[in-house]
This record gives structure tokens, C-alpha cells and sequence, in this order.
């Protein structure tokens, strides 16, 4: 079990996403249905856009030594889960104290490329909105309860698998519907790729904490953000580059944004 407290206030300045979203929440699971085919039918969906919230304390199991939660979606199983009765929030104050941001930038330019890093924001929008496509995701499609002839992803795929698979959805779907609001006028050409940036980095940076825990459990985070990466790669949407430097090639990723939406469709 986990036990955790968690104390906040609602970040009134963010609650513009709810109000955007939530009218079209019930297309958003049409239109993955719709991907999906006929063995997965749409379901009507009932649930809330999350909380947006800025943390006073966290305590327990919700502060761990290294990282903070930034979504969270509970629960994951059971009847109110079944009934899309989940609670979502969006922790919107982390990582953006100055310090964070300059060691994200830092970062981020030691992966991505010059025509790349152009669309790197150190504005928290591009995170809150790919925080809130992910989280929402975990409420449409398939999800922890649904059965294909009367077994639950656990028991076709194992716990750790049908876990990390859960994730996968969620944040793939995260990058494929940034193209969809873009269509539907919600956010700007720019904040799209700002979006798309922010959520390939952040890829990057769950890889580099390793696909396993020390005592061999998968970590769900890296091992989606992999797949993701290597689909990315092997779909064109990320290559890697040189660039010729003093007397040695220095290698870069590049995204190809006019191949991402397409690319996340295909992995989705």
C-alpha cells in the first residue's frame, strides 16, 4: 500500500484548460475509437478535466528523494474507475523556480539541436498542456478494466507489462492529440511545437534514469519513453545530426515536427 498526503490551492490561472477541453471530451474518445476499429467501441465518457493545483506540502510516499509527481489520475481500477469517477490534478508549480529551469534548458541543449531548442520554452504551458492530454488519455480507449474475452490486460499481459502499456497509451496519446486541439483552434502553431519539445525532452530525460529499478522492476516512465523514441526515430519525426565542431563531429537530435503528428498517429 501507499500513503501519502498532499496539500495545495487551486492555480486559478490555469483553469482556462478545463473550460477548452471539456466540451470536446467525448469527440477526443470518438476520434480513438475510431483509430482503434471495430474491436474497441466507444464509451461515454463522464469524467472531469484535472484539478489545477499549486503544492504547499507533500508528505510520504508522494515526496520521494529525487523527482516530484507532476499528474496524477486516481484510482487506476475498481468501480470508480470503471464509472470514469477518477479525480485528476496538475501539480503546475513544480520545476518552475529558476534554478530548475536553467538546468532543463542546460539539458535539453546537451540532446537537442540549435533548429530544435528554438522551440524550447521555459514557460510552464507547454508542460501543464502535455501533462493534462496525458492524464486525460488515461480516461479514454481501453484502460486497466477492460477485458478482451474476459481477461483484464494483467492477465494477458502480466502486471508490469499491462502497467507500462497503460502509460505508453496515455502519453502517446498526449502527443497525438496536440495536433488535434492545434486543428480544433485551442493552441497556436507555435505552442505545438512548444508542447512537442517539452514532452520528447522529457523522454529523454526518463531514459537516462534507466529502463529498470535496481531490484529489476520496470520503470513504467523510461520504458515508454524508449518506445517512443525509437518509433519516433525509426518513423523520421527525430533524427540524429552532426554538425561539424572543432575537429570533431558534435551530434544532436533534430525534430521534424511536420512528421510528428503523423508519426504519433502510427505508434498510437
Amino acid at each position: 500500500a501507499g500513503f501519502h498526503t498532499s496539500f495545495a490551492k487551486i492555480d486559478p490561472s490555469s483553469l482556462k484548460w478545463q473550460d477548452s477541453l471539456n466540451p470536446i471530451k467525448q469527440e477526443m474518445e470518438n476520434n480513438l475509437a475510431n483509430l482503434i476499429g471495430p474491436s474497441y467501441k466507444a464509451r461515454e465518457v463522464a469524467f472531469n478535466f484535472p484539478d489545477f493545483i499549486e503544492m504547499i506540502l507533500n508528505a510520504g510516499d508522494s515526496r520521494p528523494s529525487r523527482g516530484a509527481t507532476i499528474g496524477q489520475s486516481l484510482p487506476n481500477w475498481g468501480k470508480v474507475a470503471e464509472e470514469n469517477r477518477r479525480r485528476t490534478v496538475v501539480m503546475t508549480n513544480f520545476y518552475t523556480d529558476p534554478e530548475s529551469k536553467r538546468v532543463a534548458r542546460e539539458t535539453a541543449g546537451l540532446l537537442l539541436d540549435k533548429t530544435t531548442m528554438i522551440n524550447f520554452s521555459d514557460e510552464k504551458e507547454p508542460g501543464i498542456v502535455g501533462v493534462i492530454l496525458h492524464e486525460a488519455a488515461h480516461n479514454f480507449g481501453p484502460h486497466s478494466d477492460y477485458k478482451v474475452d474476459g481477461k483484464s490486460p494483467s492477465d494477458l499481459f502480466g502486471g508490469r507489462t499491462s502497467a507500462t502499456l497503460e502509460e505508453l497509451k496515455a502519453q502517446t496519446a498526449a502527443l497525438w492529440y496536440v495536433d488535434y486541439i492545434r486543428q480544433k483552434g485551442l493552441i497556436s502553431d507555435k505552442l505545438a511545437k512548444e508542447i512537442y519539445t517539452h514532452e520528447i525532452a522529457w523522454c529523454f530525460g526518463h531514459i537516462s534514469k534507466g529502463m529498470f529499478t535496481a531490484s529489476g522492476v520496470p520503470n513504467n516512465y523510461s520504458q515508454l519513453a524508449a518506445i517512443q523514441i525509437g518509433s519516433l526515430v525509426n518513423d523520421g519525426a527525430i533524427e540524429f545530426v552532426t554538425t561539424e565542431g572543432t575537429g570533431k563531429d558534435v551530434g544532436r537530435f533534430k525534430i521534424n515536427f511536420d512528421k510528428l503528428p503523423r508519426a504519433s498517429e502510427l505508434l498510437m
